[in-house]
């Protein structure tokens, strides 16, 4: 059977179509104005867009396609506009952005949503941009990074990001979740159930989330061994309990899903070693057995890692400015949302005999979006095929 589009409806995606759907989002969206001689707007966007969808620097980018501005003229325009004092502005800009590509059909239900934290090393001794980071554990030669924060929800086994935010120095996490919280909200979008890591687990986070009426799942680290969550994993069996979590100032009693689950270890081509794991889960205003818990935990971080997809679309910099990070990564993240659009709108197909329409995955999958995005930009600026020798060899 043929199918026929309302008139307002385009039959085809191009790649043209793709870069054009993406510049207008970023144009319409986050503020920056060029009018050089050498450089535009939209060639600032460009470039970083090429630089998103090939996993690779500005200065890659501008070295590749031949119409380009310098990378030095390019990245001082940016750092102009782009800068630590401006990051307010510039988290409101970025979640318009992903607010208005966000489908209709979000806000009909309750729904889960999770959120992540993303960790980017920050090196150097300014005291300054010091401010802007966070402690952690010591990871990639450092332990000081820039915290990104974004939330988002899942419906048909996609995320589509709500909102992100910029975790400043040692900020509260508690405040970081009832900040986004509101944004989820001002969405319209109802909290059917919250999935938190255990780089949330904590009693301002517990008590926040009990306080505001939030139901929420919460991976809960296991330490201690006499009288810390380790002494949870005892038996054979999975059950739930209550636990008080202590700290040196403050107390909080909750219900802990405490799991025992089982999984095959081993080498390939020997027998598997049946081994069990234990797993903890704090929950808030939910009542659910440990092993429903657990698999709808696994389940919903188990869709479409963030992380994996993030790498796929990321600008990769070295650079200290925290605003200019903050809006790379947010970058993906509008790109992702754009993506997942355009595959809702494109990939449709009607289920036979009924009225409802499944989604054409393969059609058009992250690497295809990504190289739709490359072609275009690349026509329109042309590539380097060649380059000049410096000088003479020498001893050839």
């Amino acid at each position: 059977m043929r199918t026929t589009f309302p008139s307002k409806y385009h039959k085809e995606l191009s790649d043209e179509t793709t870069r054009a759907t993406t510049l207008a989002c970023l144009q319409e969206h986050i503020s920056l104005t060029i009018a050089g001689t050498k450089a535009s707007t939209e060639m600032a966007f460009e470039v970083m867009v090429h630089a998103a969808s090939t996993k690779q620097s500005i200065e890659a980018s501008c070295a590749e396609l031949v119409g380009s501005a310098a990378s030095n003229t390019l990245r001082a325009y940016m750092n102009e506009a782009f800068v630590a004092e401006g990051l307010a502005a510039l988290e409101d800009e970025v979640n318009a952005a992903l607010a208005a590509k966000l489908p209709k059909q979000i806000r009909k239900y309750k729904r889960e949503v999770a959120i992540d934290l993303h960790d980017q090393p920050f090196y150097g001794k300014d005291t300054g941009l010091l401010s802007y980071a966070c402690r952690g554990q010591a990871k990639a030669g450092t332990t000081y990074f820039y915290r990104i924060a974004s939330v988002y929800l899942i419906l048909d086994g996609l995320r589509f990001t709500l909102a992100v935010m910029f975790v400043y120095g040692e900020r509260n996490l508690a405040e970081c979740i009832a900040e986004l919280v509101n944004q989820v909200k001002a969405l319209a979008v109802r909290i059917g159930c919250l999935y938190l890591d255990r780089g949330f687990a904590s009693i301002e986070v517990y008590d926040y989330l009990s306080q505001a009426h939030i139901p929420a799942i919460i991976a809960c680290p296991i330490r201690g061994k006499q009288a810390g969550t380790k002494a949870l994993c005892q038996g054979r069996k999975s059950y739930s309990s209550k636990h008080t979590f202590r700290s040196q100032h403050a107390h909080s009693t909750q219900v802990v899903a405490v799991v025992r689950a089982y999984s095959h270890t081993g080498e390939r081509g020997q027998a598997k070693k049946r081994q069990a794991r234990w797993f903890l889960y704090v929950l808030i205003h939910l009542k659910l057995s440990p092993q429903a818990v657990h698999a709808r935990y696994r389940y919903r971080f188990g869709i479409e890692s963030s992380y994996r997809l993030l790498r796929q679309m990321r600008v990769y910099t070295n650079s200290r400015n925290p605003a200019l990070r903050f809006l790379f990564l947010a970058l993906a993240l509008i790109l992702l949302t754009i993506w997942l659009c355009l595959r809702f709108r494109f990939c449709q197909q009607p289920k036979r005999g009924r009225q409802e329409y499944s989604l054409d995955e393969a059609a058009f999958r992250l690497h295809r979006f990504a190289t739709f995005l490359r072609h275009a930009i690349e026509r329109r600026y042309g590539v380097r095929f060649s380059i000049q020798a410096a000088a003479l060899p020498v001893g050839v």
